[in-house]
């Protein structure tokens, strides 16, 4: 059937779209034209109708073709002829890198097995793949207020479901690790429990991985309460024969007497092969701790704001003289009323990683003695307001003699202009300097907008770096700088930074300069153009340059890892970069 595709002519057509208002007779004469054309009209819409499905029918048929064709092209994929061996390292490969596989079915190594039933049983008999484990200990429902005693009964029955099913899961992750060693750490999100329960969820966990104790070798627990302190804490040494690194942390005040000095002799510190210590807000002085100082060669002890037990300068002074092996040290140092008049002298011949916080007045004498001649690398972060009277520890601890420092991290804001200068002096060999930021709680965060020189250090650090012929040049083997500016409210300008690019690359150094949170102008860009003045070092000199703009919406979001600070290497390690500006 054919149809007409122009509109119908009627004696009205005239008068269509105008205000013309028809009399009774044209109103009937009306009504029979659209009578006429309603039959052409029902014909045509069914006609639509017949050939719609048609459509739909004929797409479905393709759909239908289609997948069945993409079915048999992944049967050739060369991904399916990959033997087991070489699936497996890839399986490897998927684990994360900075925690151990988290027990979840959207995370690896479990998403693995929901592939197909080859992926699964490679997966599953991959030992390897199940011997590194965080576990999220859940948290027990609350009640707030009155509330229904058969509503309270399902959400507990709800809750010790789920507990079962999780460790039943957990029992079966260890199966699958087989005899290799493991590496586990468990966070308990339950802080609620008052100190008289003695079932909290985290025991009958520490029963099913401590059921697997003499495979561990590395250990990292929570602890927040009287019943999982003490069970840690009376744990024997025998247990753990292959535990090399173990970290915990007290999250939790304990106000048992009994219970805090039952931490003074505990076992689980005199395993044999423990060398990694991390104590976390322990809430016992480490002068009395019954440890075998003498084994371990990384240290971490963190307390700065603790509300159970602040890490002081006694404590460090214990590290310091007792540890002759120490590699690395991580350590949070608070001010002592009380501190000795006088520190005996300590070596540490092997420590080569250092990273202090410290609001302690004394650590410039605790240093005073100190033999460490192969430290290469330091983070200092002070929290105490700087002052022209009150010299930096800092100075003596870099002062220290047959010292070749590599990388220096700090806090420039709570350095005076005259104590960076002479930091920069003692240091002519330093490789790396990197200004890390303010941090949050400090004294300063409240003071700064009250400090009119704070915000300009940034500018004073790139113009005292800065080649220039009234000055003598500092740190002359610098090969790269990292500014972090996203939480320090510094301000630092386009022309200052391209200066100091330019002072360091005429002068012959080669070097990288990375500047995070560099502000930028409400146009969404710097106000010099980099590549444009920047061409000929580009050319002549090979200079890499990337510009990344920070987001002032994730100014507040950023994190960064507080423990692998001193491992993230800068990009102009590779001879054919001479400078890499990241802004």
């Amino acid at each position: 059937m054919t149809y007409c595709t122009m509109p119908f002519i009627s004696p009205f057509t005239d008068v269509l779209r105008s205000n013309f208002f028809p009399s009774p007779l044209e109103i009937g004469a009306i009504n029979q034209e659209l009578a006429d054309k309603s039959f052409q009209l029902d014909a045509l819409s069914d006609e639509l109708k017949h050939l719609q499905e048609q459509l739909d029918a004929k797409m479905a048929a393709l759909d239908v073709l289609t997948s069945s064709i993409d079915d048999h092209l992944r049967l050739l994929t060369p991904f399916r002829g990959l033997p087991d061996d070489i699936l497996g390292e890839i399986f490897a490969c998927c684990l994360p890198t900075r925690h151990g596989a988290i027990m979840h079915r959207n995370e690896p190594p479990l998403v693995l097995g929901y592939v197909c039933k080859r992926w699964r049983s490679v997966a599953y008999n991959m030992p390897r793949l199940w011997k590194t484990l965080h576990i999220v200990i859940p948290k027990a429902p609350e009640f707030e207020g009155p509330i229904d005693e058969d509503i309270r009964t399902e959400l507990n029955l709800t809750f010790n479901r789920y507990m079962s099913e999780h460790q039943t899961g957990l029992a079966a992750w260890l199966a699958r690790s087989k005899s290799c060693a493991l590496s586990v750490s468990m966070h308990d999100l339950d802080h609620s429990w008052s100190s008289h329960r003695l079932s909290p969820p985290a025991l009958s966990y520490f029963g099913t991985i401590f059921g697997v104790a003499s495979r561990i070798r590395h250990l990292e627990i929570d602890v927040n309460q009287r019943a999982t302190s003490g069970y840690v804490a009376a744990l024997p040494a025998t247990m753990f024969p292959n535990l090399s690194s173990l970290s915990i942390t007290f999250t939790a005040r304990l106000e048992n007497h009994n219970l805090i000095n039952s931490w003074k002799n505990a076992s689980i510190f005199k395993a044999s092969r423990l060398k990694w210590l991390s104590l976390l807000q322990f809430p016992h002085s480490f002068d009395n701790i019954n440890i075998d100082w003498s084994n371990l060669t990384l240290i971490v002890a963190m307390g700065l704001t603790s509300n159970v037990r602040k890490v002081d300068v006694y404590d460090a002074l214990t590290i310091f003289t007792n540890c002759p092996r120490l590699n690395e040290c991580d350590i949070e140092i608070a001010h002592s009323r009380t501190a000795p008049t006088t520190y005996p002298s300590f070596h540490l011949k092997y420590l080569h990683t250092l990273s202090i916080v410290s609001d302690c007045k004394q650590l410039g004498d605790l240093f005073q003695g100190a033999d460490i001649p192969n430290l290469q690398y330091l983070r200092f972060h002070s929290r105490i307001i700087p002052s022209y009277h009150l010299r930096s520890p800092l100075l003596v601890i870099l002062s220290r003699p047959s010292m070749r420092l590599k990388l220096l991290a700090i806090n420039i804001e709570f350095f005076t202009l005259s104590d960076l200068v002479d930091c920069f002096q003692l240091v002519p060999w330093l490789k790396q300097f990197s200004h890390d930021g303010h941090l949050e709680h400090s004294p300063l965060y409240t003071l700064q907008y009250h400090m009119p020189v704070v915000p300009k250090m940034v500018s004073a650090l790139l113009h005292i770096l800065t080649p220039a012929a009234n000055h003598p040049l500092y740190l002359p083997n610098l090969t790269s700088i990292n500014i972090e500016i996203v939480k320090s409210k510094m301000i630092v300008t386009d022309m200052e930074i391209l200066n100091f690019v330019r002072g360091r690359l005429e002068g012959g150094s080669k070097f990288a300069v990375y500047i995070r949170g560099l502000p930028i102008s409400a146009r969404g860009r710097t106000c010099v153009d980099f590549d444009a003045v920047m061409g000929d070092y580009i050319a002549d000199r090979r200079l890499s340059l990337k510009l990344n703009y920070a987001n002032p919406h994730e100014a507040d979001t950023l994190t960064y890892p507080h423990r692998a600070w001193h491992y993230h290497h800068l990009e102009a390690s590779s001879p054919s970069v001479v400078g890499v500006l990241y802004l």
